[in-house]
Order: C-alpha cells, then sequence, then structure tokens
C-alpha cells in the first residue's frame, strides 16, 4: 500500500473510531437518561393515582374509565393498589392486569422499598407507600413508545451523520495526505535523476523546518559527500596511473637501451642496477598505495589492540635500519618511564609500525647525514613519539601541502618519494585518535610529533 492510501486509511480508521465511540457514548447516554426518566414518570403517576383512590371519593370506575379511554390515545400508565395484607386495593384495568404482581414481587418490594425492571419492551416499577397509618404495595407499567421514538429518531440521525462524516473524513484524508506526499513524491522524482555523472544535483529544501526538511538536508550531505569521494577517488587514480608510469617508463627505457645494442659486462650491470632501483621505487609506490587503500577500507571496522609503543618503535627502526644499512636512527626516552602502562596505547600495530616507518625513512632521506633522532614522552593520558632531523627543512608554503596524497614538494629531486607517506600516515594517526604536528625550518631541519592517547587505565 502507497504511503498516501496508508495516511489516508490510518486518518480516517482512527477518527471514524473515535467518533463511532462518542455515537455510541451519545446514545447510550440517551437511553440511560429515558429509562430513568420514565421510570420517576411512573412513580409519579402512580403515586398521584393512589392519593385520588384512596385520599378523595372519586369513584373507581371513574378512575378506571379514564385509564381505558387515554390508553387507546396515549400510552397511559397501568397502576395496582395492594394493602399490607396484599389484598387488591385498587386496578386500572384487572382484566388486563400487566404486571401480574405475586408473592416473589412483593417480597421483593418489601426488601428493597423500591424496585425497577422491564418486562419485555416495557418499564415496572414497585414500591411502598404510607398513608394514613397504612402501608401499601403499588405498581406500575407502562410502555414508553414516545421516548422509543425519539430515541429511534436519534438512532437514525446519528447514522445518517456518521455516513456522512466518513464521506468528508475520506475526503479530507486523501486531500490531506497527497499535500503531505507531495515533497516525497518530488524528491522521488528529482532521485530518479541522479546518476555517476550528476552527482552535483541536490534536492530543494523546503522552508518549513520538519521531518522532510531535515530528510531532503540529509540526503543533499550525503549527495556531498559521494560527490567528493567520488572526485578524491578519480583523481586518485589519475595520480595513481601518473606516478606508477614514471618508473615503468624508466625500467621499460632502461631495458630497451641496453637491448638495443651489445654492451660490456660493466654496461649491463649497471642497467641491470638502474632497473632494480627503478623496481624497488615501484615496490615502495604500490606498498604504499596498498596501505593507503586499506585505512580507507578499515575506516569503520579497524581491528585494535593493546600495543607497547616503545617496542613498536624499536621493532620498526631495526626494520629499516636493516632495509637502509646506511641509516643512523638513534632513541632516547624523557620524563617519567618508570610506570610501563604509560607507554600503551590501544591501535594497529600494523599500520602504526608502517606510520612510523614512513615518518623515520623520510627524516633520514632528506637529511644530510641521513640521520634521525626519535624521542619517546610518556604522560598521563597520551603518548608523544618526537622524531628530529637536521635536514633540508620544508618551506613554510609546503608545510601546509605536504600531507595531501600525491603532493611533492620542492625537494622531490634530491631523493626518491612517491608522495603517498605522508598522507598515509597522517591517515592512520587519525583513524587512532591521535595528532600529527610537523614543523620545520628550511636548511635547518625538521620535528615530527605524534601524539596517541593512553587509555590504558581507564578500561
Amino acid at each position: 500500500m502507497r504511503l498516501q492510501k496508508r495516511i489516508t486509511f490510518y486518518f480516517v480508521s482512527s477518527s471514524s473510531c473515535l467518533l463511532l465511540l462518542f455515537s455510541g457514548i451519545i446514545y447510550w447516554k440517551a437511553q440511560k437518561n429515558r429509562t430513568s426518566e420514565f421510570y420517576n414518570l411512573l412513580e409519579r403517576e402512580a403515586l398521584t393515582k393512589a392519593k385520588l383512590s384512596l385520599g378523595t371519593s372519586i369513584p373507581t370506575e371513574t378512575l378506571q374509565r379514564i385509564y381505558k379511554n387515554n390508553r387507546q390515545f396515549i400510552n397511559e400508565v397501568e397502576v395496582a393498589i395492594y394493602n399490607r395484607e396484599e389484598q387488591l386495593v385498587y386496578h386500572d384495568a384487572i382484566e388486563l392486569d400487566f404486571v401480574k404482581e405475586n408473592i416473589a414481587l412483593f417480597r421483593k418490594i418489601e426488601v428493597y422499598k423500591n424496585v425497577r425492571f422491564f418486562q419485555d419492551d416495557s418499564q415496572v416499577i414497585g414500591f411502598l407507600y404510607e398513608f394514613e397509618h397504612q402501608t401499601y404495595f403499588i405498581t406500575a407499567a407502562a410502555l414508553d413508545a414516545y421516548g422509543y421514538a425519539k430515541l429511534q429518531d436519534l438512532r437514525t440521525n446519528i447514522l445518517i451523520l456518521l455516513g456522512i462524516t466518513f464521506l468528508l473524513l475520506f475526503s479530507i484524508g486523501k486531500y490531506h495526505s497527497k499535500k503531505i506526499t507531495a515533497p516525497l513524491t518530488q524528491m522521488t522524482q528529482n532521485t530518479a535523476e541522479i546518476s555517476a555523472a550528476k552527482l552535483n544535483f541536490r534536492l530543494p529544501i523546503q522552508t518549513q523546518h520538519d521531518e522532510l526538511t531535515q530528510l531532503a538536508q540529509s540526503f543533499n550531505e550525503m549527495l556531498e559527500r559521494l560527490q567528493t569521494s567520488f572526485e578524491s577517488q578519480k583523481q586518485f587514480i589519475s595520480h595513481i596511473s601518473h606516478e606508477v608510469r614514471t618508473p615503468l617508463a624508466a625500467l621499460i627505457s632502461e631495458i630497451e637501451l641496453t637491448l638495443n645494442k651489445s654492451q660490456t659486462e660493466e654496461a649491463y650491470q649497471n642497467a641491470l642496477k638502474n632497473c632494480l632501483s627503478d623496481a624497488h621505487k615501484l615496490v615502495v609506490l604500490t606498498n604504499n598505495l596498498f596501505h593507503l587503500a586499506q585505512t580507507q577500507e578499515e575506516d569503520q571496522e579497524l581491528k585494535m589492540e593493546w600495543i607497547r609503543i616503545d617496542e613498536l618503535v624499536i621493532d620498526t627502526l631495526s626494520e629499516l635500519m636493516q632495509q637502509h644499512p646506511h641509516f643512523e636512527i638513534g632513541l632516547k626516552y624523557e620524563g617519567n618511564t618508570e610506570n610501563e602502562n604509560q607507554l600503551v596505547t590501544k591501535g594497529n600495530s600494523r599500520l602504526l609500525q608502517v606510520a612510523l616507518s614512513n615518518i623515520m625513512e623520510n627524516a633520514c632521506k632528506f637529511s644530510k647525514y641521513q640521520r634521525c633522532d626519535i624521542t619517546l614522552i610518556p604522560h598521563q593520558e597520551h603518548i608523544e613519539i618526537r622524531c628530529t632531523d637536521q635536514g633540508i627543512g620544508i618551506s613554510p608554503d609546503e608545510l601546509k601541502e605536504i600531507t595531501k596524497p600525491f603532493y611533492r614538494g620542492s625537494n622531490q629531486n634530491y631523493t626518491f618519494g612517491s608522495g603517498i607517506g605522508l598522507a598515509l600516515t597522517q591517515k592512520i594517526i587519525l583513524l587512532h585518535q591521535g595528532e600529527l604536528i610537523i614543523n620545520s625550518v628550511l636548511n635547518e631541519g625538521t620535528e615530527v610529533l605524534i601524539r596517541l592517547k593512553n587509555n590504558y587505565l581507564n578500561t
């Protein structure tokens, strides 16, 4: 069922139930009032006839004749009077005797003093009456034809009004449901036009600050993120193509030049060394791209574990110095290192090792002496890893751009680099809710500070 029909159905059904409930209550109340009022009328009529029969000299035949004459035109009350010995004193029409009084009825009147009940559609009342120190049983019965007719008219009017109201409710519900769902219909039509080539499309925002406006705003924000993601992906693929093409072209050119003519053994060795160097560059570039893709995939589900930062730093620099024996990396501690818990953080050891390796490798590569110093500074709530070098430094303008993927500064001719390392490092640190701070002075050196949370004691 479509939303518009559901809204109409819920509105009409709930409103109809309320109307039926109110109509039922009104009819029930009217019926109860009619019954109560007619019982009171029976009692007054019975008392009037009892006073006329017992307290006046009006002949009984006259009262009976009045009853029989009125009975043909109106539903006259039939009254019967019995003394304490249950002997008949007066009856409007003994031959009719609608109530047919018996011992059980007299006993019930004695107990309850006043009894009221239905006999078929007629109402009957019985009560005790004191007159001149004598106690009498009085019964009265009649059919409230006028009251029933009024109830019938009320029931008919209620049913007619309910039918008309149901039709009005359906029309009103259909109109308002169509009006309510109109923005959703428009949204559906607009979103049907969205494609990968038209991600710049946005839904119109209504002036009302309601749920549909919030939905449109959320949808536009999602489109904004998708557009940014698609553009980043296109840019990422473009950069990858360019970066991979360069070492591959150099490798192919080197091989072609070597194969074009006979070379000496030394020339062949030099060519192979150049090819090997280009292959290493491709491996470094591929590894960085792989790790960068992994950080993007693991943004939501990053496997975390408790890590000793000092052990991780030692493993990283040991592995890096095996790959580059000419690198020199110093390690020292500052602050209070007696509490080992302050050197523990929660993170992904593989990704953190990649980030630390990138920082150390950059510091050594761009340093005159291919040396850097690592300082571990534990604090109560965080751990600082400081990497300093005495390298060529970075200009203030380039310092703002170096964490962007594939950015290569003016120092790109100093040594080989893919432009991915720092971008990957920042991504990894942000995944660990840490901070990456880079300070540098041109021709003097660079300081990279990594700050990670130490929440071991709070678990």
